[in-house]
Parts: structure tokens; C-alpha cells; sequence
């Protein structure tokens, strides 16, 4: 539908006199625009009468679209879930994200192939990674033209390493992926800073949360983080148990939409270029033979004070002058009333499972040497071969308390294959680092805005001379005194109350203060 022309030629002769006039026309129809050309346009009003055409692949039912944005102290605006969608191009290659301006205007069922007139709206493109929105959209700009299923679209499989750009906000299946911590529920973080509702009984008014991210990894060990809001239903179970897991065991296909969420990295720090964002349980399949296989793994689960591994052969060496146990965030069980609380812990109803942890006390930087402490696993591959082999930590530090708060946020890690004789740098890390956990408080030091509500998840992966070795030790060692505080901030101020990496360690915190706080630790290999 290109634009037409015509000339218009008008001429007049009567008793010797003549005149005439040529007038040019030029008429523009309705265009229907590619996503390239849309890519192309200039961000901001939209004024032309073009439309774009393609398939909604997010689900106007799920409450798993997107990050609610922040919009108080402690306040989210969840209805952004509700009136976001995603729009990918019939060819599969590239998606954008719709934004209407209500949530009952957001009304096309997924799989539907849609015609949108872009007249009114507004383009807005962010870049690092390339992503566009068009927002300021109604239910009247939108028309359907089929009804749908999955088998509609372009079929988009991928390894992780293998997405780009043009993959945001488009339907991607990842395959084979596994869970890396497969111990517990799909929001590894406290229900009890989440927002009251009819899924979490346990929470509250002024949440300091709303999205938690799961660390999924493929074959090749690369990995990436699948979001979930803490208004999914699917994200823990109810099922009366007291730790287990709901997340799947195996491998398998992980589909949903691509995303790049600026929001969500705030509280848990890097999640890397892209995340991925199921809509529904269905969509997460992986229940097949897991292709990784567990080295040695320490869950804590059994709430019993031992340091040897649930799972396979290994040594954890805390080098700490105080250990307990403590809770971690993990609990799949979401009772919905106190009196099902269920287990050893009525914080159970808060996600937490009592004593399932372990906490590491002491000053964790040598002040009189200038170097930071550290602590081992160790372990065996002898006879083992592969492709990759791989170290996870879940973790984090603090107790939910002002001033608990300054454990050292960055670390080395370290590898040897001589039974610890020589350390070398693992090379594809350069620092790992780990965050404070969200603590109560209001006025003068209460909790910062970039505080973590439950541990973060890190897979590292280690260097192939690791294979083949009887006693290999990977050391987490303190890599500076860099360490968090709590900020003074105000319902006016919130915005500006970043404690993460704001603090320095000193010589006088006691060690009760200065913690390492770890749920997960897990070494596989493929």
C-alpha cells in the first residue's frame, strides 16, 4: 500500500484567451510498517496512520509479564503487569512491547495475530541492550485478524549464548536448561517483605520487593536468570512439607518471553544481558534426565550442625571463627492462613526454612596483612571428563538487621589442582560479589532500596585443567574491604537510599556483624 500520485491539468481558452494550471497530488494510503522499518522511526508521537502486524505472545491472564515499577518507598504499582504485552513479528525475528494505557484496553488473547494502528501512540526505544516500547495504546487501536496457538508462531530455539538483541520481547524456547538451585520454591527470597495478598498471608503493606530471579543454565554452562513476581500463584506450592522443592529436578525446555528488566537488577544485582519470562508452570519443562551430574552438593536441609555435602563427595573448609545455622528464604510451602504454618518454624508462612543455612562470623579482612580471609571446597574429579565443569553459590549476608549488614561484598575466586599448594585466578570471573539482605526499619537507617529480600545465585565456571585431578579447591577469598551500610532516608528521600557496596570494613565491626550467609553451594559438571 505505497503512496499514489496523479497531475491535474486544468486549461481554459475562450475568444483568443487561454489559461491553464498543472497541480501535483500526491495521496498516502494506510501502510502497513515491518518491525524494522517501526526500529527505524524516530522515538516519540507516532503521527503517521501506519499499523504493524504481528503475533501477541505474553498472556493477558498471567500475573508474570513484567517488573512492577517502583513508585514510593515501599510501594509498587502492579497494574503494569496487567496492561503490558508482547508483540512479536511474523517472522519470529524481532518484538516489541506494547504498553496500553489500562489494563482492561489490554484485551487481545495470546497466539492472536494482530493489526495495530501506531497513529497516537508513542515510541520509545532503549539501548544496552536495543529495545523498543510503543505505549499510549487502547483496545480500540488494536485488531484481531486470527485467533491462534503456540504451533502459530515461528518456531525461535535457542542455546543461551546464542540470543541477541533482536530476541527481546520476542517467544524463545532454551533448551536443554536445568535449574542450578533445585532446592525449593521459584522466588528464593522472604514473603514476609513481599505485599500482603491472598498468595502470602505472612506479608505486608509496604513491601520492600516484588520479583525474584531463578538461575537456569544450559549444556554449554552458560546461564540465565528466569524472573517471577511474587503475585504468580505457581512460585511456591502448597503442599504441607517442610523443605524439598517445587522447581523441577531435570533438563528440558525452558520457553517464554526474552526480556531486558531494568527494574529487577536493582535489588539483585548483574542478571546479565537478557532474562527470560515464563507465563505459565506449562512452559517450564523440565522434567527429563538431568545432563548435569552433582560432583558434591551442600543444601543444609537436614538442619543438623555438619559440614559434610548432602549430596556426592566433598570438604567445606569456613576458616570462620563462628558458624550457625540460620534460615534461608527457600520454603516451596506458602500456607494461606497462620494456622498451617507447618514444620519447625512458623516463619515458615514468610517462605523461610529454619536452620537451613549456614552463617559464617567472623572479621573477614586481615587488617595487620592487608589481604582478606577466605574459605575452601574441595574435591575430586579424578577419572571424570567433560565439557564443563561448574561451581553455584546461593548467598548472601546479614540478618535482617540494621547492623548486621557489613559483610565483604567482593570476592576472588580461586582454583587449584595440587591439593591447595598454588591458587590461580578462575578467568572468567573477575569479582563475585554478594549483597545485604533486606532488614525492617523506617526513618534513620532503614532498609536500603537496592537491598536483597533473599540470596543471590552465581554459577562460575571453572577451567577445564580441573578435569582429571584428584584434590581440586575452589576458594572464595575477600577481595578488598568494600562492604555495605545502612542509608538515612525518608519516604522523601527513598529513591536516593543505596546501601549496597556504599560501606568500608574496619577493624573495630564485631564479627557477629560481618557475615557470610550461604543456603546453596553446588559443584556439577557435563
Amino acid at each position: 500500500m505505497s503512496a499514489r500520485s496523479a497531475q491535474i491539468t486544468v486549461a481554459y481558452a475562450k475568444d483568443g484567451f487561454s489559461a491553464g494550471a498543472i497541480y501535483s497530488l500526491t495521496q498516502s494510503a494506510d501502510k502497513v510498517i515491518t518491525f524494522s522499518e517501526l526500529r527505524e522511526l524516530t522515538p516519540g508521537l507516532i503521527t503517521r496512520n501506519d499499523y504493524i502486524e504481528g503475533w501477541i505472545v505474553s498472556d493477558p491472564d498471567s500475573k508474570n509479564v513484567c517488573s512492577s515499577p517502583q513508585t514510593g518507598q515501599y510501594a509498587f504499582d502492579r497494574s503494569e503487569n496487567d496492561r503490558t504485552a508482547y508483540l512479536e513479528s511474523l517472522d519470529g525475528n524481532f518484538g516489541v512491547q506494547l504498553k496500553f494505557t489500562a489494563a482492561d484496553q489490554n484485551t487481545q488473547p495470546r497466539w492472536s495475530k494482530v493489526l495495530i494502528n501506531l497513529n497516537g501512540s508513542i515510541l520509545v526505544r532503549e539501548d544496552n541492550p536495543v529495545r523498543f516500547t510503543v505505549k499510549n495504546l487502547t483496545a480500540a487501536k488494536v485488531e484481531c485478524l486470527e485467533a491462534g496457538t503456540s504451533a502459530s508462531i515461528p518456531v525461535k530455539q535457542r542455546s543461551i549464548a546464542q540470543l541477541t538483541d533482536n530476541d527481546i520481547y520476542t517467544y524463545v524456547s532454551l533448551a536443554p536448561v536445568e535449574i542450578m538451585c533445585k532446592d525449593g520454591a521459584f522466588t528464593n527470597a522472604s514473603e514476609g517483605y513481599a505485599l500482603a495478598d491472598e498468595l502470602n498471608p505472612s506479608g505486608t503493606a509496604s513491601p520492600r520487593w516484588d520479583v525474584a530471579p531463578l538461575l537456569c543454565s544450559d549444556d554449554k554452562g552458560d546461564a540465565i536468570f528466569m524472573l517471577t513476581n511474587a503475585a504468580v500463584p505457581w512460585r511456591r506450592t502448597g503442599s504441607n512439607i517442610v523443605w524439598g522443592s517445587c522447581v523441577p529436578q531435570g533438563s528440558g525446555t525452558l520457553s517464554g518471553v526474552i526480556v531486558a528488566d531494568n527494574v529487577v537488577t536493582v535489588r539483585w544485582g548483574n542478571l546479565g544481558k537478557y532474562q527470560i519470562r515464563a507465563m505459565t508452570l506449562e512452559e517450564i519443562q523440565l522434567n527429563g534426565q538431568p545432563f548435569s551430574n552433582t560432583i558434591c552438593e551442600w543444601t543444609w536441609n537436614d538442619f543438623s550442625p555438619k559440614i559434610t555435602p548432602d549430596t556426592g563427595h566433598g570438604t567445606f573448609n569456613k576458616y570462620a571463627a563462628g558458624t550457625e545455622f540460620v534460615s534461608d528464604f527457600n520454603n516451596p510451602y506458602m500456607p494461606k492462613s497462620a494456622n498451617e504454618a507447618n514444620g519447625n518454624s512458623s516463619g515458615n508462612l514468610k517462605g523461610l526454612v529454619s536452620k537451613a543455612a549456614i552463617c559464617l562470623k567472623q572479621q573477614w579482612w586481615d587488617f595487620s596483612a592487608g589481604e582478606g580471609k577466605y574459605f575452601d571446597i574441595k574435591f575430586s574429579t579424578s577419572g571424570l571428563s567433560g565439557s564443563n565443569l561448574v561451581f553455584g553459590i546461593v548467598w548472601g549476608h546479614g540478618s535482617m538487621d540494621a547492623t548486621s549488614i557489613f559483610g565483604p561484598a567482593h570476592w576472588h575466586v580461586l582454583y587449584s589442582v595440587d591439593n591447595g599448594t598454588t591458587f590461580s585466578r578462575v578467568p572468567s570471573v573477575d569479582i563475585l560479589k554478594k549483597r545485604s539482605i533486606v532488614w525492617w526499619g523506617s526513618g534513620s537507617g532503614s532498609t536500603s532500596q537496592d537491598a536483597t529480600p533473599g540470596f543471590t545465585e552465581h554459577l562460575v565456571k571453572l577451567p577445564s585443567a580441573c578435569f582429571g585431578q584428584a584434590n581440586v579447591v575452589v576458594r572464595l577469598q575477600v577481595a578488598d574491604t568494600v562492604t555495605d551500610k545502612a542509608p538515612s532516608t525518608s519516604p522523601t528521600t527513598w529513591q536516593d537510599a543505596l546501601g549496597i557496596e556504599q560501606g568500608v570494613l574496619t577493624s573495630g565491626q564485631s564479627a557477629a556483624n560481618s557475615q557470610v550467609r550461604i543456603g546453596t553451594i553446588t559443584v556439577r559438571y557435563n
